[in-house]
């Protein structure tokens, strides 16, 4: 059969209490049901923890459901087994993620990833890790909220606890418009992500404007209040700097002449002179310390960008050698491309098409995995470690500035001291009064100028931003209209897909005999029949239940959607629906599986199962019943 991705397929479920197994069920491709004789047996149960283990937030858990400890899920995503593991103690409990089928994952205990559900810049979350291996991207909306798996599955499974007027699966806190624009974007969306790359980076790119704006206005209001001019050039500074050097030469002169004719140095000068010569080796010893550490610094710097690169380049090489791997691996060779012999085929996935060697795909998947994660760990550390780096460059720098001031400033006085007579009249006191005032001088002038430097920079730096936010916006602009064709093609495909089902009810609501125009509103979170929303409560299921099959139906039938071919529907027979209603819709859903043309999963519940889809094949699990329930726990 073939497959589409993103795929998901469930396996097998098993979930323990007080170390006990209280349930395990495999799963399989297509239609899976789970039934009962009556209500109130824990299908719905076993519902949730699917979607729970698969990474999405369950609100309340039943009283049965609160005597589980953990779960443990097999899941093929893309052709690719894992096993998931997570406890039952709360929405920020972390999953854990094995390479590979269940039975293995229970008896190994050191070859789980430990994944949380919040991410950071260093370490990936639960939902990076499984859009990795479903091929999807790791997007934001456009308030920059994160899209996580949780909220992708909000439109795979049909809960009871939803109102049924809803499209979305209710999430803990505000639902915004924005992720489930987000969500329906995402799912109806092309093969390439280049419109979301292009939002991720113009959203990235505005935050860096925003922050380099918000440096140039501090900047240029601290110079303002110290010099009221509107153009601030380092060269100016530099000018006047210059100019002010000349000036303290020029006096220096002055001094020395008035000194030349002065022969008795006084006592207090020379302790003053002892003084000075004690600080200026002072100094010098920080500007020697100071300039070893910037050097050593500078060295660390580069050599570790040169080190992020070869990182980097690292992850290409090896996405291009798993490329390699995979098309290589996937050739069936017919003939021995030496002496063109003919081949036998082998029957096994894990057996090597041209050697007939056993090859262990499950290790294979989990070394790539492991690999790649290391090597994204190492360059996130190695880049907080160059920020560092950086802002340690900067400020030894300004340290090493304002030290070679102040070595120069006493360097000076010590020279004018050491020349200068016991004999000091007021002339030679006003000039090394000015001396000292023009000195403070230039120390303020470097300040300034260190400002304005870094005022041009961002000037230069805002410029370069906001080009590329002009190119960006560009990009997404045409993108967007491209991408809104491929959305329209696909609500087009919903709409009448939902009409074509809401006909084939047993028409006991009149609205679904013969519907002009279905309106579905996704940022609204609501669906209407001819500009309604309001029908009989078994009505709304039915109406609801149509949406999402019809989502997954465009799935089975378009090689572009992201919609993983999977889905969850426990509610086909909640608010007062007959049985005869139940066993045609039960009779829909089994038609689109049938006719499915490519791998794909629905699980189903049902307590009231039509006796045509009653055959093993279709089932899971035993008929359910008040007195064996989902869970084998104690009551």
């Amino acid at each position: 059969m073939t497959r589409y991705n993103p795929s998901i397929i469930i396996r097998s479920l098993k979930l323990y209490s007080n170390g006990q197994v209280a349930y395990n069920q495999e799963f399989h491709q297509g239609l899976n049901i789970i039934r009962s004789a009556t209500n109130s047996c824990g299908k719905s149960t076993i519902m949730d923890f699917i979607f729970y283990l698969l990474g999405g937030e369950v609100l309340e858990w039943t009283e049965a459901a609160q005597k589980i400890d953990f779960g443990l899920l097999e899941v093929d995503l893309n052709d690719h087994i894992i096993t998931i593991k997570r406890e039952r103690t709360g929405q920020s409990s972390p999953s854990y993620i094995f390479d590979g089928e269940i039975g293995l994952a229970e008896k190994n205990s050191t070859s789980w990833n430990k994944f949380g559900h919040r991410r950071s810049e260093k370490i990936r979350s639960f939902s990076q890790v499984i859009f990795e291996m479903l091929g999807l991207p790791e997007l934001k909306s456009e308030l920059d909220d994160n899209v996580t798996i949780n909220q992708i599955l909000r439109l795979i499974y049909c809960d009871q606890e939803t109102s049924v007027n809803k499209v979305f699966k209710d999430v803990s806190g505000y639902d915004r418009e924005a992720i489930r624009k987000s969500i329906v974007e995402i799912l109806f969306g092309a093969d390439d992500f280049e419109l979301y790359t292009q939002r991720m980076l113009l959203s990235e790119r505005q935050k860096v404007l925003s922050e380099i704006k918000g440096s140039i206005n501090s900047l240029t209001e601290t110079l303002q209040q110290i010099y009221k001019l509107d153009d601030f050039k380092d060269s100016l500074f530099e000018l006047e700097i210059v100019s002010t050097e000349n000036e303290i030469e020029t006096i220096q002169q002055q001094i020395n002449t008035i000194l030349n004719v002065s022969v008795q140095e006084s006592g207090d000068d020379s302790k003053e002179i002892k003084k000075l010569g004690q600080e200026i080796v002072a100094f010098r010893d920080q500007l020697n310390i100071i300039n070893e550490d910037l050097a050593s610094q500078i060295y660390d710097l580069n050599d570790s960008e040169k080190f992020i690169k070869s990182l980097s380049e690292r992850i290409s090489a090896l996405e291009v050698s798993n490329k390699i791997i995979d098309l290589v691996g996937s050739i069936e060779f017919k003939f021995c491309p030496a002496c063109l012999t003919p081949l036998e085929k082998s029957n096994s996935q894990n057996t090597c098409n041209l050697c007939k060697c056993e090859t262990d795909i499950t290790q294979r998947h989990f070394n790539r995995t492991k690999a790649k994660s290391e090597i994204d760990f190492q360059i996130a550390e190695s880049k907080g470690l160059q920020d560092k780096r950086k802002t340690k460059v900067a400020e030894l720098s300004v340290a090493k500035e304002n030290i070679e001031t102040k070595l120069k400033k006493l360097e000076r006085e010590f020279s004018g001291l050491s020349s200068m007579p016991n004999l000091r009249d007021a002339e030679l006191r006003q000039k090394i009064s000015k001396i000292g005032y023009l000195e403070r001088k230039i120390e303020d002038l470097l300040k300034s100028k260190h400002l304005a430097q870094l005022l041009n920079n961002k000037s230069t730096e805002k410029s370069n931003v906001s080009a590329s936010i002009s190119t960006i916006e560009d990009k997404i602009q045409y993108l967007t209209k491209s991408r809104e064709v491929n959305y329209e093609k696909c609500m087009n495909y919903i709409s009448k897909s939902v009409r074509d089902i809401l006909m084939n009810d047993i028409l006991v609501e009149e609205a679904f005999k013969n519907p002009r125009n279905v309106e579905i509103h996704f940022d609204k979170n609501k669906i209407l029949v001819d500009g309604n929303s309001k029908f009989s409560a078994s009505s709304e299921v039915i109406l609801k239940n149509a949406l999402y099959l019809s989502l997954f139906k465009l799935s089975l039938n378009s090689d572009v959607v992201n919609f993983p071919r999977f889905l969850l529907l426990d509610n086909i027979e909640d608010k007062g629906m007959t049985p005869e209603r139940s066993h045609n819709l039960q009779k829909i859903i089994y038609e689109i599986s049938k006719n499915g043309k490519t791998s794909h999963q629905i699980i189903f519940t049902t307590s009231m199962i039509s006796s045509d889809l009653e055959i093993p094949e279709l089932c899971v699990g035993p008929l359910y019943d008040r007195h064996n329930k989902t869970l084998s726990v104690e009551q």
